[in-house]
């Protein structure tokens, strides 16, 4: 396997979950439910843009964060041998964070529970 394939899944992931929010933003009411209690009733509400876009926001900056730390990593630690692992720790973050994306997407406008 490339060390560029795990990149290349979390990218098109990304574009998916991107795609997702901007597709479904018309249609979100203005005040997201983001929080439930433990009866299940929701005692928390975000505005739409944050609602909608806040999760996506938070994949696209672990994904780059977990992407610039090789390339600053100190002289003294060479992160070369480690190369696909760090790729592919990157994309089950990524994949996570887009079930996590898709579970809340697939729940819009009914009663998951």
């Amino acid at each position: 396997m490339k060390k560029n394939l795990p990149d290349l899944i979390s990218l098109m992931l990304l574009a998916v979950v991107f795609g997702t929010a901007f597709w479904l933003y018309p249609d979100v009411p203005h005040h997201v439910p983001s929080h439930w209690n433990a009866q299940g009733e929701v005692d928390g509400y975000l505005s739409k843009p944050w609602g909608v876009f806040l999760l996506p926001l938070i994949t696209l900056g672990t994904f780059g964060v977990m992407w610039i730390v090789p390339l600053i990593s100190p002289q003294g630690f060479r992160m070369e041998k480690f190369g696909l692992v760090v790729a592919l720790l990157r994309l089950v973050i990524t994949r996570t964070l887009f079930f996590a994306k898709t579970r809340i997407t697939h729940c819009h406008g009914a009663n998951c529970s």
